[in-house]
């Protein structure tokens, strides 16, 4: 029953010793397995596509941790690993370990980074991922904009947030696809052929990198952010 879900509010410590915020989606009865949820770049824990992807798979039986990064501005590759291997521990300690791993974007490719430290996931989902650091890097530090030396916006999607200059550092991590080959579970990669931000190229890296059982689904329409209810709804099925 779908709207028999609870929805619980939850904090713990994340990678940089910061209290990260996040929310713990509950199927009516016991889940039959516990999943992590990580946002993309621009997105939070309550981005609307984040929360459909959270609602569904909670609706199909899972526990699901989605929660916040902790980057404030910064946020990398090296913090948003640690935050995940921290929800993780979080997760493992207080309900269940992570058998399901899924991220939207930069979550995905940190996920993706991070799941072979993860013993206990056994699948791993990745929703528009990047695969290239360096290509990120490019895009996204092409669209900051300095209002002053301290104060700079970067704008993704329409949508605008605050930055802190040393983000274009934090931006890196050249082992990326090395880590992404360590992880020995079942991996299905999603991905709008047509997406405007992360190039389909990148779903095919990312998956020729990842070992069996392995899939690559194209989500037409879907968009870069899963703007649409039913992409997300789609992606979480």
């Amino acid at each position: 029953m779908a709207g028999s879900r609870r929805l619980e509010a939850v904090t713990f410590e994340g990678g940089d010793g910061r209290t990260i915020a996040g929310w713990l989606d509950l199927p009516p009865d016991a889940p039959r397995a516990y999943a992590l949820l990580a946002h993309c770049f621009s997105c939070t824990k309550d981005f609307p596509a984040v929360a459909r992807v959270g609602r569904r798979l909670a609706e199909r039986g899972f526990g699901v941790l989605r929660f916040d990064f902790s980057g404030h501005g910064v946020l990398g590759f090296a913090r948003g690993r640690a935050d995940a291997l921290a929800a993780a521990a979080w997760l493992r300690t207080r309900h269940g370990p992570p058998r399901l791993l899924v991220g939207h974007s930069f979550g995905g490719a940190v996920l993706a980074s991070a799941a072979a430290e993860i013993p206990e996931a056994g699948a791993l989902a990745t929703i528009a991922a990047t695969a290239d650091p360096a290509a990120l890097r490019s895009r996204v530090c092409s669209r900051l904009r300095a209002e002053d030396e301290q104060h700079w916006e970067l704008e993704i999607g329409g949508r605008r947030f605050a930055v802190a200059p040393e983000l274009c550092r934090e931006l890196e991590d050249p082992e990326l696809l090395d880590r992404v080959a360590r992880f020995r579970g079942a991996a299905l990669v999603l991905h709008d052929p047509e997406d405007p931000v992360v190039p389909y190229a990148e779903a095919e890296r990312l998956f020729s990198r990842l070992g069996q059982p392995r899939g690559l689904v194209a989500l037409p329409g879907a968009g870069h952010l899963l703007a649409a209810p039913e992409a997300a709804r789609h992606a979480a099925d």
